[in-house]
Formats: structure tokens, sequence, C-alpha cells
């Protein structure tokens, strides 16, 4: 194990300095902080840290912020499931609102607060070079109906919400394929005939990095950052790099001949965008590196918007000081995509994002030393035809692992969370602390001080109305346990916790008022996505385990039966030897699940990275169709995808089709 852990080190590094890593979005530096807070809470195993391994290692090498995780004990259940009512919590209430979501008087408030942000972080940290971004989330459709990726002619991009659009680097039409190529080319394919042919590029390499895109009938809407100008701060230093969010629309209707016909921009670094309608949410993140005494120059330190500075109204203010970063969400017609309808901006800590059908909520962990448990802060916007609103705000205790742990249903926002002691976390980790001791300090003997006895890590469900206040919640599940995945599906939730083994626990939720443990199922190992494949089918992708929990067998697609969600069995699963981690772990747009057409398709690595194909069936399991080794190292972007009769995986600069019946290969293209 040393060998191969010296020899995957040295390949990391070298990968690093050679600039050889096409880094997903999910493991960029901006957004790689949220990661190393999942990463830390949970038990993370040799055998299969390939992507988070190179994560947490571009951070010990650039520097890391240590984060602080406080709590207290938590409840139990009583025997229905329900809570018991003897629970007490210290410090912030963190079960109502904390105030109502307000907007700056004027720039003099929103100085004022950046000020005091930045002289409080330089004495803290010193100056504060990096931006430093949450995830993106994870997850896929609330309900049954999300085991479907695209219709009977071709697939499409897995998305989070059913009904909710989102871009992604691969998108298809069933007539051709548009591909991201370095983050600066996105060439057209036409797949009429079994010959593939490139038939046009559009460049963008004198824009800026290009993250994604959304298709839709013939046009094409562009997502990238480009560098707008320098900046001198209140400290003397520069920065050549100030970003700007774009998104440019080209007319593809002559697919030979893409013409661009527009363009909207907005301060900060590209977060994410979706599509409800006929209207584009496009939500960037931008950090104020330094404001001075530039009090007099809104222009430093306020969201530019079409390249003009955002009034104070439009920004909304935090309840509690969180940095020097705003989220900002506009919305675009599509048929006007030169304009932007309306716009707000949240001064917060930017964490990670979840829009439902109708809402857009900002979830950012909250650690302070005046609260006795890491907390998760949640601020609401509705959407409807391009207007934004404001709704409120509101804390949970814990944190959210990703977003599959949140979701809104009927009025109602539903979310699970971990809730982690300070005493287990109290220092943060270690920058000068090897990789490999970290990894391994997962496995380490937990310390016996009496301290720790008291603190238990635990989880927690919450049930929230349309204005944030709280309806139910359910405390102290699963002590010592870190939750992994989490799948809501109508008024029955599932989520999976891992210490040793996996229990996949079921809960209803049908009375709001009182929620109820169903089931809980333990199994070795644990599942990092779960997917509805069918109404009585749930899919888990994750990595199977002895049941001693401390030896990896590699990764596991577990199918559990859920027509009865007070029973859950597992009644068949496929362990991938020697396969010890795959990208729909941290990137759910990865994954090509179609129930109806019974396929099941993502790239997972051991040695080297592969693209496999399953399908399934009640009586003979899991049946592998496809298992394609691929030129792309851990971090590059594979995406599968059907047309027809035809399967096409693409790697960047390769697309490979293959008969969807026979899959014998048919062609292949260099890009």
């Amino acid at each position: 194990m040393d060998k191969n852990w010296e020899e995957l080190q040295k390949k990391m590094r070298e990968d690093v300095d050679h600039a050889k890593i096409d880094v997903p979005d999910a493991l960029k530096p901006e957004n790689i902080e949220e990661m190393l807070e999942k990463n830390t809470r949970k038990k993370w195993k040799f055998a299969y840290t390939g992507a988070a391994a190179a994560a947490c290692l571009c951070l010990i090498i650039g520097g890391v912020f240590g984060g602080r995780f406080l709590v207290k004990n938590v409840a139990k259940l009583a025997d229905d499931g329900t809570q018991e009512q003897s629970s007490t919590f210290s410090g912030l209430d963190a079960d109502e609102p904390e105030a109502a979501i307000t907007t700056a008087k004027d720039y003099d408030e929103i100085y004022e607060y950046l000020k005091e942000q930045e002289q409080e972080e330089v004495t803290t940290y010193g100056t504060m070079e990096n931006e430093m971004a949450a995830d993106t989330a994870a997850g896929v459709a609330s309900n049954a109906d999300g085991a479907k990726t695209g219709g009977s002619g071709y697939s499409d991009t897995n998305v989070r919400q059913e009904g909710v659009g989102e871009a992604d680097t691969v998108k298809t039409d069933g007539n051709y394929i548009y591909s991201l190529k370095d983050g600066m080319y996105i060439q057209i394919v036409d797949i009429r005939n079994p010959q593939m042919e490139v038939i046009s590029t559009i460049d963008l390499s004198d824009d800026g990095q290009v993250s994604e895109f959304y298709l839709k009938d013939d046009k094409l809407y562009v997502c990238y950052t480009e560098e707008v100008s320098g900046e001198t701060t209140s400290s003397g230093g520069y920065y050549s790099y100030v970003p700007n969010t774009c998104i440019k629309t080209f007319d593809i209707s002559d697919r030979e001949n893409p013409e661009e016909v527009a363009k909207v921009s907005q301060s900060g670094n590209y977060y994410t965008m979706r599509v409800s309608g006929d209207y584009i949410y496009m939500i960037s993140q931008f950090y104020v590196y330094g404001v001075g005494n530039a009090g007099d120059d809104p222009g430093t330190y306020i969201p530019l918007v079409q390249g003009k500075t955002l009034d104070a109204d439009r920004i909304y203010m935090p309840v509690m000081p969180s940095g020097r970063q705003y989220t900002i969400i506009s919305s675009i017609h599509m048929n006007q995509p030169d304009e932007v309808c309306d716009t707000k901006a949240l001064l917060s800590a930017s964490g990670m994002c979840y829009v439902s059908t109708e809402s857009i909520y900002m979830c950012d962990s909250v650690y302070s030393d005046s609260a006795a448990y890491n907390q998760t802060s949640i601020r609401k916007i509705n959407y409807k035809d391009g207007t934004l609103t404001a709704v409120g705000q509101t804390k949970v205790w814990g944190s959210l692992n990703d977003s599959f742990s949140i979701d809104e249903y009927e009025g109602n926002l539903r979310m699970v969370t971990t809730v982690i002691p300070q005493t287990k976390y109290n220092d943060g980790i270690n920058p000068l602390t090897t990789l490999k001791d970290f990894i391994r300090e997962g496995s380490a003997e937990e310390d016996k001080s009496d301290e720790v006895k008291e603190e238990k890590q635990t989880n927690a469900l919450y049930i929230l109305d349309e204005n944030l206040k709280q309806v139910s919640k359910l405390e102290g599940l699963a002590e010592e346990e870190q939750i992994y995945s989490a799948r809501f599906m109508g008024d029955t939730a599932y989520f999976v916790t891992y210490k040793q083994v996996d229990p996949l626990f079921s809960v209803d939720l049908s009375n709001p008022k009182k929620p109820k443990i169903l089931g809980e199922l333990k199994i070795p190992g644990f599942s990092e996505y779960l997917h509805p494949y069918s109404e009585d089918l749930l899919l888990g992708i994750g990595i199977d385990t002895d049941p001693d929990g401390m030896t990896t067998n590699g990764v596991k697609l577990s199918m559990f039966d859920i027509s009865n969600p007070a029973s859950v069995s597992e009644i068949n699963k496929q362990v991938l030897e020697n396969v010890y981690g795959s990208n729909v772990f941290y990137d759910y747009k990865a994954v090509m699940i179609d129930g109806d057409k019974n396929l099941i398709g993502f790239s997972a690595y051991g040695d080297s990275m592969h693209y496999y194909v399953y399908s399934y069936d009640e009586n003979s399991g899991f049946t592998c169709l496809l298992d394609r080794e691929t030129g792309t190292n851990w971090y590059g972007t594979i995406r599968g995808i059907y047309a027809g009769n035809t399967l096409y995986i693409i790697e960047g600069y390769a697309i490979e089709s293959f008969d969807l019946t026979t899959f014998e290969k048919i062609d292949d293209i260099v890009l």
C-alpha cells in the first residue's frame, strides 16, 4: 500500500506541475473548500481516494483554512421514531428565523460592513488572496420520475430537479453532439450518419474559461468567466485577474455557421445556471479583495451587472458577519438574451445552491464560537417569470452533505444534516500534515477522553414551511456516523450514513408535522449516490467494504427494493473489484441512467479510467454491457449519451460510438 501511495502521490504532483489535469468544476480551487469540509468528516479509506486525495493534496500544497465544527449532544428518538421532547440545545436557537432578510440602506452600509470584514480577516488570517467558494452541489430529481435522464429519442443532462434545466459540457439534440474542448472550444459534430463528422467549431479562446453551456432549440447559451481588468487593493497588492461571469448566446440554426447574437455579464466567477420556462437564472460569486479607503468609489466593492453598479436596494445584507463575498443571481429571457430582467445579490459565505421549481436556496455553513453547534444558514429567493423575490432566512443545526440533502416538496423544505462535535475537529486540518496521514486518520482509534465520549457526532432531519419556519425535526440520528447521500421521493426520504456499515434510513414524511423513521437497513459499505430507478427500485452507487468497515473492496452498484419503505432490502449488488472511485461521487451530471431503456452509464477509476454501461434485471441482477478503458485520467470529464440506437462516449478530445443493442463499436472521431 505504501508503494502504491508513493506512486499515486508522485503522479498527482507531476500532473499538477505540468498542468496535465483537466479538473472538473467540483475540484476547482474556488469549489474545493466545501469538498475539503466534507472529506474531513468522512472516514476516507485509501482504496478509493483518487479524486478526493488529489483535491486535498492541492489544498495542502496551496494552504488550508481550518474550519471549526461546534456541537453539543442532541436528542434521542422515541420508540415510534418521533423526537422526544426532553432534548435541549444550548447556544443560538437555530429553530427560528434569526431575522427578516433585508436589503442594504445604501452603499455606505455595504462599505462599512466590507471594511470591517477586511480588517477582521487581515487581523485573523493575514491578507486573503484567494477566493474560496463552495461546492456545487450534487443531486438528481426529487421524485421517482427523476430516474429518466432523457426521452426515447436521445438523452439529456442528469439534472438535480425535474423541470429545471442545467448546462453541461456535452449536449445532444439527437442529430448533433455539442462538446466542450479545452474550456475554449465548442465543437458541433454531425451524428446523423454512422460516420461522425465535425462540421463547425465555436472559438471562445479570446473570451475566457468556458464552464458549460445550455442547448435549446436553435440556440447555444455559453457560460464562461472572463478577465475584465486589474485591481489595486488597499494593502498595495495588485490583482490582474478580476472575474466577470458571462452568458454568450449563439444562433446555431445553421450548424455549419454558428452566429453570436448576444452577451450578458455580471461580476464574479461563474457558479452555476438554471433554466425554468423561458428564463435563464445566472449565478456567480464575487469576492471583494479589498476596499481600503474606496468608500467614494462603489465600483470597487459593489457588483456590476451589464457594466453598471447594482443598486443598494437589490443587495441583501447578512445577519451575522460572513466574509466579503457576494452571490449574484440574474434572470435573462431566452428570447431577449442581451438583457438582464432582474438581479439580486446576497452578501454571504457563498455556500451550496439548490434550485427547486419555484425557489433558489443559498445554504451557507456557519461556524461561530458563540454557538454550540455547526449550523447551516438558509436564504430563500422565489423566482417566477424572471422576477426574483426574497422570502426569508433561517438556520438549522448541522451541515448539508450536498444538494441531495435538501428538497422542496408541496411548499415545505426538507433537509438532512450532520451535526459534529467541536472537540472532534477543533483544530481543523493541519496544512503540514501529509495527505497519507490525513487519509489514515479516519481509521485511527478514537480519542477516549471523557470530553469526546460526551459529545457524539449525529444527524438530523428538518422540515420548514414556505416561510422557513420550522414545522418538525428528528434529531440524534446515527451516532458517530456521517450522511453520505440522500434522496427525497415524494412523501418518503432515504439517506445513507456510514461508519463501519451502511445504514440506509427510510423516513415517512407524509405528515410533515410528525416525520417518522420507518426502517434502517444495515449492510457493509455505503452509497455515495442514490437514484430512483423505478417506482419500487432505488439505485445506489458507492463503495463496498468488509463488515469491519476497514477494507474497501471496490465501487459497488446496489439495487434496493423500496416497494415497502418500512422494510427496504438490498436485492442485488455488483462490486467492481480494483475500482476505487467514480466521478459520480462528486459530479451527478457524469451519470447516465434511463430506467425505460434499462441503462446505467458512468465512469470509474482504478489503475485507469473506464466507462461502464450496466443493465438491471430482478432475476439476473446487474449485467455489464460495456467496459471501455478511456484515455482520460481521474479528473477528466467523461460523458455518456445516447441518440436513437447509438451510445456515444465523449472524453474531451474524442468521441466513440457503439451500437446500443450489441455494444459493438461503430466509429470514433478525434476532436
